[in-house]
């Protein structure tokens, strides 16, 4: 089995488009996260709100640092300098048994609405797949895209 310097190129290509995919997926569901972290402390400022995401549960911005003052979860300044801090999701009781003997007021958010034009994106695009000549790369990453929307 040989590959051609072309499906060489190909195959390279796709790897960056994936990745790249994957990054534009990553963050733009942290602005989600953001954006409704903002409305959430318009809302109620006195509540932490805590946000599902992934395999993990994280605090962003002035939750963040106060959740720091604390604990040892470590702040970390993502993108635009926004400021978090979390822990994997298997470490939730621990937790929130904590935040409760120290009485502070946290709000678990896990989950986040999808805009119906990200979701309408991908259906459409699934609509017009030739089924027939798809490669399995290519179906892979719209499953991927599929599971992160939804």
């Amino acid at each position: 089995f040989f590959i051609t310097n072309k499906e060489k190129n190909g195959t390279y290509m796709l790897i960056m488009l994936f990745f790249f995919d994957f990054m534009l997926c990553y963050y733009s569901r942290y602005i989600m996260l953001y954006e409704k972290y903002l409305e959430l402390k318009k809302i109620n400022n006195d509540v932490l709100y805590l946000f599902k995401s992934g395999k993990f549960y994280i605090f962003l911005e002035e939750d963040a640092i106060t959740i720091n003052k604390y604990t040892t979860l470590k702040l970390i300044k993502h993108a635009n300098d926004v400021v978090k801090c979390g822990f994997p999701d298997n470490a939730l009781d621990k937790y929130l048994s904590i935040f409760d003997n120290i009485n502070l007021n946290v709000k678990l958010v896990e989950d986040i609405d999808i805009s119906k034009s990200e979701l309408e994106k991908y259906l459409d695009m699934i609509s017009k797949l030739d089924l027939d000549n798809i490669k399995p790369i290519d179906s892979l990453i719209i499953l991927y895209k599929l599971k992160e929307l939804l």
